[in-house]
């Protein structure tokens, strides 16, 4: 039964239909397994990728797969890769691979550091990363490794939509008696992916317990963690008398102070891919105060629901971010080629400052622009 049953004016608000919801702490893991498909396959769980894939010592992905659950992942991709192929052409099959997989935001190589080109590698994975803006690569230090080694590994690398940790760490093995010593990432990967559940993709995943771990590889001290990291920029697994093994580092491998902290490059990549999905709809729409309007009323409405969940510094929603598309965003002169232009400001919880985006819609595409110029590394 209809509530208007007096005669008169009413006034009734209506919600746009946003996009659908997406997730985050979701990876693929790209490496070497015993058997299983080629084609990117999800995994909801350890039974199904042994069923699936097998386990054994012979690679790491297993166990890297293995520990992401353990800590609280809940569902992944593994792209499985040949071991007898070329590796930078099957590294960029794989890539291509998970290009295809919208939903995935954190990338996971764990046998990457098997191979000699590992360096030269891992730099094509951050190209590829920052290429993209919507995803984010967690790295390992080769198994030969020191922290001041690993500090030199830093400074080769260039990007800012990854993060390296050290050290390895001791798991059960998985085939044969004794224990295996492992990359981190996939164990990583699950504390991400907890901590994006439980306090947001925009807190600093750090500080966390590591499941399944027996020992680290490199039993470090706060000294030794400050003396031979003197730029901070090393994630360290840290082994805590009655705390447990935790992960003690939340910081990317870029040398620009804004792009420091990985929450803050996952909260802008994980904008940017809403902002693809959210837009997406209105390209092709006329170019119109209505459009621009309907524009600053669907980033407005993200960006208020992301403050108020503690995403965004400051103690006001003008202190937090601002969204402007109007007539002096997209003059006579850009509307007449078919564009429309909305800068959008952001000021992440650490550090606060604004990071400002421009979106650009024309000839049928969305383009999301920033501070994308490469970073300088700190001496």
């Amino acid at each position: 039964m209809s509530a208007f049953t007096v005669p008169g004016v009413y006034r009734r608000e209506i919600r746009e239909p946003g996009p659908r919801p997406f997730g985050t702490g979701l990876p693929a893991f790209v490496g070497y397994c015993p058997g299983g498909p080629n084609d990117p396959t999800p995994i909801s769980s350890w039974d199904q990728f042994v069923s699936m894939f097998g386990a054994a010592n012979t690679s790491y992905t297993p166990a890297a797969v293995r520990g992401f659950f353990q800590n609280g992942g809940e569902l992944c991709y593994v792209v499985r890769q040949d071991e007898r192929q070329e590796p930078y052409g099957e590294l960029s099959r794989a890539l291509m691979a998970v290009d295809t997989l919208t939903d995935v935001d954190l990338l996971c190589l764990p046998d990457l550091t098997r191979l000699q080109e590992s360096m030269v590698l891992q730099q094509q994975v951050i190209n590829w990363c920052d290429r993209g803006a919507t995803r984010f690569a967690l790295l390992d230090a080769p198994l030969q490794s020191n922290l001041e080694s690993v500090v030199a590994q830093w400074r080769q690398l260039e990007g800012k939509n990854a993060a390296l940790y050290y050290p390895w760490v001791d798991v059960p093995g998985l085939s044969g008696p004794g224990n295996q010593r492992v990359p981190a990432c996939g164990h990583i990967a699950g504390l991400i992916a907890r901590t994006d559940r439980t306090d947001g993709f925009f807190s600093a995943p750090a500080n966390g317990v590591l499941e399944g771990v027996l020992d680290v590889g490199d039993l470090l001290t706060h000294e030794q963690q400050a003396s031979g990291d003197p730029f901070g920029v090393v994630n360290c697994i840290r082994v805590f008398p009655g705390r447990g093994i935790r992960l003690w580092g939340a910081r990317t491998i870029s040398g620009q102070a804004h792009w420091r902290y990985v929450n803050v490059c996952r909260l802008f990549l994980t904008f940017h891919r809403w902002l693809q999905q959210a837009m997406s709809t209105l390209v092709f729409e006329p170019n119109t105060p209505v459009l621009w309007a309907r524009i600053r009323r669907t980033i407005n409405g993200y960006l208020d629901d992301l403050h108020h969940r503690g995403g965004l510094a400051g103690a006001t929603e003008r202190e937090a971010y601002f969204v402007r598309c109007d007539a002096s965003t997209t003059p006579p002169a850009i509307r007449d080629n078919g564009q429309v232009i909305a800068e959008i400001g952001i000021a992440p919880v650490i550090p606060a400052e604004f990071i400002v985006v421009t979106l650009l819609f024309g000839a049928g595409e969305i383009l999301i622009g920033g501070d994308q110029q490469p970073p300088e590394k700190e001496t």
